[in-house]
C-alpha cells in the first residue's frame, strides 16, 4: 500500500506538504508516501491525482491512496487500506449535494484491479472536459456513475476528511490558510516541535 500526495510550488503549500508527510511518518511509518510536486493552476493540477494514482499504482500492484497536501493524519489509514481491495473505491460521498460535491476527493482510496484503472482513466479523460477547480470532484462521480457495476464504493465517514479538527478524527483537512494554521499549530505543540521542526524547549 502507497499513499501518493503532491502540490504546486506555493510556499504555503509546500509547507503544508512537509507537514502531511510527517503526519503520516509518525502514525505509520511504514507506509510507503509519494511526493510530488507540479507547476500549473489549481484546475490543471487537480488531474495530478489520477495521473499520479495510474503511476505509482502501476509500479506498486497495490491499494493506493491519494491525501491532499493540506491534510494532516491523526490515526493510522493502513485498516482502511487493507479494507479497500481489487475493485474496491473509498472516498466522501455526499448523495444529497449536486453532482460538484457528491464526492470530496481530499482523501481517495483504490484497489488494484483492472477496473480501478479504467475508472482512474475515466477519471482524468472527464477532468480534461471540465474547465473547474472543482472539475476533478465532478469527473470521479461521473467516471464512478460510468463504472458503478464494476467498482465497490466504501464511503468514507467525516471523520476521514475532517474540517472541524475533532479529536477523534483519523483526519484533518486544514482547508484555507488561517485552518491550516491552526491545525498546525495543533499538532507543532502535540509534537513538542516549532515550524522549523526543532524541538522545543
Amino acid at each position: 500500500m502507497v499513499i501518493v500526495t503532491g502540490c504546486n510550488e506555493s510556499s504555503w503549500h509546500t509547507m503544508m506538504l512537509d507537514k502531511m508527510v510527517a503526519s503520516s511518518k509518525r502514525v505509520q511509518p511504514a507506509v510507503e508516501v509519494e511526493v510530488l510536486k507540479f507547476s500549473g493552476d489549481a484546475t490543471a493540477a487537480t488531474k495530478m491525482k489520477p495521473i499520479s494514482m495510474l503511476q505509482v499504482q502501476a509500479i506498486s500492484k497495490a491499494t493506493v491512496a491519494w491525501v491532499d497536501c493540506d491534510m494532516l493524519i491523526r490515526k493510522p489509514l493502513i485498516p482502511l487500506m487493507e479494507s479497500v481491495t481489487g475493485t474496491g473505491l473509498a472516498v466522501m460521498h455526499r448523495p444529497d449535494l449536486d453532482e460538484r460535491f457528491k464526492f470530496n476527493t481530499g482523501l481517495v482510496c483504490v484497489g488494484y484491479s483492472l477496473a480501478t484503472a479504467m475508472l482512474m482513466r475515466h477519471w482524468l479523460g472527464i477532468s480534461d472536459t471540465i474547465d473547474s477547480f472543482l472539475g476533478e470532484q465532478t469527473a470521479l462521480w461521473r467516471a464512478y456513475q460510468k463504472m458503478s457495476d464494476s467498482i465497490v464504493l466504501s464511503p468514507l465517514p467525516d471523520t476521514y476528511n475532517d474540517c472541524h479538527f475533532r479529536p477523534g478524527s483519523h483526519v484533518w483537512h486544514a482547508k484555507g490558510k488561517s485552518l491550516a494554521k491552526h491545525a498546525t499549530q495543533v499538532v507543532l505543540d502535540e509534537w513538542g516541535i516549532d515550524e522549523n521542526n526543532k524541538v522545543r524547549n
